[in-house]
């Protein structure tokens, strides 16, 4: 066996793991669910749930796709129908987001490389789709996509670490996959109606536009929401009684998405040559890649009930080279680096990095527990 992300401690307790989840959401309970389990009932017992998970995450790379024709730079006239196809892309992936689970529970195939895999596309999608929106919402190669982007990573991986130290991943009555797709929804059928130029309408507050008081205002909700992640294990008592380990050792593994954020902003705002402007998606993704690998390695640690250590190989060049460029600015030795080259060679480091990882995890789940990922394992019949 080759490198694997799965200890051999981890390969004995992951058959053995059981996802305890809540969604409190007040349109999940009384809307979507109801209606994922009517439509479940139309969906072949053959379809393998990760399949449709897999499909989720198309529907979303195809409305991305679409969006980057017409708005490269994430700013500019977008046409009517864009703004309605990603309407309804979003709310495609939010039912096949609620109907994998249901059909993993109604063909008795639930598993951990179930849950890997909605939680590791769900990653992906919090920069697809952010990417998406804030071209829509015309925030640019500005401050506004980057806090934008952190805004959703920061909720999504907070929600994760919440789920390590308690043991269950919370959804309370608000939130992001069930109201926040309503409200993004919306706000693309408004787009479409109202044109583009809406957000960059000006407030009350002269200079002041609508996209910057919807993006402020989205990255406060966000932190009252980390808040509330982090009130939940201070008082855990699985934290406590299970996984003995202080409240300050485990915010110490929240670091790296601090420090990634806070290396991102520095190198944006240190950047002569304007890296955003330059290279707007590169920068997003090199991000997004790095969290979602961040909060792959976080998840699997919960369920092989081992530490979490997030410090990776593949994750330190990241660091490492984001910290040399602040560094090189402030000593005002400049002249010897190409940002763009150094953008676009991050930026293959984190496709290497997750791809390995995402590779390896699935052969791996598969390989422990005997299943296949995108087809059903007939189950072996009983000798008489």
């Amino acid at each position: 066996m080759g490198f694997s992300y799965i200890s051999e401690h981890g390969r004995k307790v992951l058959p053995d793991y059981q996802y305890k989840g809540t969604d409190r959401s007040i349109f999940y309970k009384y809307v979507s669910s109801p209606g994922c389990n009517v439509l479940v009932e139309y969906i072949p017992k053959w379809v393998a749930p990760n399949l449709i998970t897999f499909l989720g995450l198309l529907v979303m790379v195809f409305g991305h796709v679409v969006v980057l024709r017409h708005s490269p730079d994430l700013s500019g006239d977008i046409p009517p129908w864009v703004c309605y196809l990603q309407a309804v892309v979003g709310l495609t992936y939010q039912t096949m987001d609620n109907l994998d689970g249901k059909q993993a529970r109604r063909t008795g195939t639930s598993s951990p490389l179930g849950l890997i895999f909605d939680h590791g596309i769900d990653a992906l999608v919090v920069t697809i789709g952010g990417l998406s929106l804030s071209a829509i919402f015309q925030l640019g190669c500005t401050w506004k996509t980057l806090l934008f982007w952190i805004s959703g990573a920061g909720g999504f991986y907070m929600a994760s670490w919440q789920e390590y130290y308690c043991d269950e991943f919370d959804l309370p009555p608000i939130n992001g996959p069930s109201e926040g797709i309503l409200i993004f929804t919306a706000l693309e059928i408004l787009t479409a109606v109202k044109g583009p130029g809406i957000w960059h309408a000006e407030t009350i507050v002269p200079g002041l536009q609508n996209n910057s008081v919807f993006v402020l205002g989205l990255a406060i909700g966000a932190f009252v929401t980390i808040i509330g992640n982090a009130v939940a294990v201070y008082k855990s008592e699985y934290r406590t009684k299970h996984l003995k380990v202080s409240f300050v050792r485990a915010l110490s593994k929240a670091l790296p998405f601090l420090a990634l954020n806070a290396l991102a902003y520095a190198w944006l705002r240190l950047s002569k040559k304007n890296i955003m402007e330059l290279h707007p998606r590169l920068v997003i993704w090199t991000l997004g890649l790095a969290f979602a690998k961040l909060v792959m390695l976080l998840i699997v640690a919960h369920m092989c009930r081992e530490e979490y250590h997030p410090w990776r190989r593949s994750i330190m060049p990241i660091f490492f080279m984001a910290a040399h460029v602040c560094y090189s600015v402030i000593q005002n030795n400049y002249s010897s680096l190409d940002e763009k080259q150094i953008i676009e060679e991050l930026f293959f480091v984190s496709v290497l990095a997750y791809s390995h990882m995402a590779y390896s995890l699935v052969r791996d789940c598969c390989e422990i527990l005997d299943i296949y990922c995108f087809t059903i394992k007939k189950k072996a019949s009983k000798s008489v």
